[in-house]
């Protein structure tokens, strides 16, 4: 089980954090900090969950059609965000694009079919929760209702992926138990089901607005060019094998975000999946009006985007203008130092991206290909640049550090930090060696807490402190 400082991560099963570690432990041989190891562990789930994509595009709609699904994924803004983190996110985001290959492939070879969904599966259940893994398997279940599924080779390869999938799946269910009867209790209890709760708590359709809000912006350009896609093949929607697939596994995940008591953004990831597998169909028949429109906003928004960026970067190297200096200096106060292997990324970024602009190609592919492009590019020019200034206004690493002298000036044996949000508690864990707790604080001496936080009026304070680019969100240090 997961923790942060002494609180159990309930969240998600533990797979994605086991690799994470495995990875971090490996790669410490060669100096890598524990950080950059977990999120390169982010990246190598990313990558799986885009080679599944990129397979299922092709044998839906042809080899050439395998790339373009790559990029329509790569397209959406929600990706960019979430594509990076450390979070299970990416391990989910790579099981179900995997899981939806195996639907396909089913049809040709069943048995293959089988091995990857019981993979499929087995990532679900040990990397996030019995909802996933409950709609994955529902899924393949409906497609028994559809003629090209309904014979006995997908029978065949849903038992294979069940024989495989829940016995390796219920070990971790029993080793927990067997640590620990009060966390498994607490798991099945609260958090077996994910987004709907547990099986003592369970509850949906508490937030079904919630899809609405965000599924516009976080599928952009995606789903626009799906609703298109269909709109032009309207009339193969109820005959033709892939769009029947495709329009199941669309209604069925947007049922499973509409109904979920506790939505959240990362839970889109797999919907967009799908959502490109629809689009690409109707990339290469879009209007030249509309692709002509959508490739002249991609390379102006994008172009004067990254010459913002390397502007903005001189600025701050430079302390010149003054003014716009002060400007950005609000979201960190730190020095920016160059980075050479960062610099070489920003300006091979760059001009990559003004020789695809050159490239020739149907209209339609052009502008999705610039528009994906141009994400990237601003993505490569902010991490190459910017990295090392963004992480030392945003890191919490100050705040653990003042804690740390605070207590070892004071020699304490813990550090109360009840009430603590998720995200500073398990950083400030991560950038200390102090004992943090936020339960039975009572016989620690020192406590942290937010600004915002009601103190009692014993309590002495000894310090305060914040991220270099946080003004808003400070901590301060008490004497209890």
């Amino acid at each position: 089980m997961p923790w942060l400082a002494d609180r159990p991560y309930f969240d998600t099963a533990p797979l994605y954090f086991w690799f994470a570690a495995l990875l971090a432990n490996a790669l410490a041989w060669f100096g890598v900090a524990i950080h950059d190891a977990a999120r390169l562990s982010t990246g190598i789930w990313m990558a799986l969950a885009l080679w599944g994509a990129g397979l299922a595009g092709r044998e839906l709609f042809g080899r050439k059609f395998g790339r373009l699904s790559v990029v329509l994924v790569l397209s959406s803004l929600g990706l960019m965000i979430w594509g990076h983190h450390i979070a299970p996110a990416a391990l989910i985001f790579a099981a179900y694009a995997w899981g939806i290959y195996s639907f396909v492939l089913a049809l040709r070879k069943p048995l293959r079919a089988g091995f990857i969904l019981a993979l499929s599966l087995l990532g679900l259940l040990l990397g996030a929760s019995w909802a996933d893994a409950v709609l994955m398997l529902l899924m393949a279940l409906g497609l028994f209702l559809f003629k090209p599924w309904r014979r006995l080779a997908w029978a065949v390869s849903l038992s294979t992926a069940l024989v495989l999938s829940l016995p390796l799946a219920a070990l971790w269910g029993y080793a927990l138990s067997e640590q620990s009867t009060a966390l498994f209790q607490t798991w099945w209890r609260y958090h077996a089901w994910g987004p709907y709760g547990g099986a003592t708590s369970f509850s949906a359709l508490l937030a079904p607005q919630f899809l609405l809000a965000t599924l516009l912006w976080f599928t952009w350009p995606v789903l626009p060019l799906a609703l298109w896609s269909l709109w032009i093949n309207r009339r193969d929607l109820r005959t033709k094998q892939q769009w029947v697939l495709l329009l199941w596994l669309a209604f069925a995940m947007l049922t499973y975000l509409v109904c979920a008591a506790f939505p959240a953004e990362a839970m889109i990831l797999p919907l967009l999946i799908v959502l490109s597998l629809i689009a690409v169909a109707g990339i290469d028949d879009l209007r030249h009006g509309a692709a002509s429109a959508l490739n002249s906003f991609s390379v102006l928004t994008f172009g004067l985007s990254a010459i913002a960026l390397w502007l903005a970067w001189g600025i701050v190297l430079l302390e010149a203008p003054k003014v716009l200096f002060e400007l950005l200096s609000r979201y960190s106060s730190a020095e920016l130092e160059v980075n050479f292997v960062g610099l070489i990324l920003a300006l091979v970024a760059s001009v990559l991206w003004g020789g695809v602009l050159l490239r020739r190609r149907a209209i339609g592919r052009k502008a999705l290909t610039n528009w994906s492009c141009g994400l990237i590019l601003l993505l490569s020019i902010f991490v190459g640049l910017f990295q090392s200034w963004v992480d030392s206004g945003k890191s919490y690493r100050p705040v653990g550090e003042k804690l740390q002298s605070v207590g070892d000036a004071m020699q304490v044996a813990c550090i109360d930090a009840a009430e603590l949000p998720l995200a500073p508690l398990g950083a400030i864990a991560y950038f200390s060696t102090l004992t943090i707790k936020t339960e039975m604080t009572d016989g620690c001496t020192l406590a942290i807490r937010t600004h915002q936080a009601k103190i009692p009026a014993h309590w002495t304070l000894v310090a305060r402190t914040q991220r270099l680019g946080e003004t808003r969100e400070q901590f301060s240090i008490y004497l209890k």
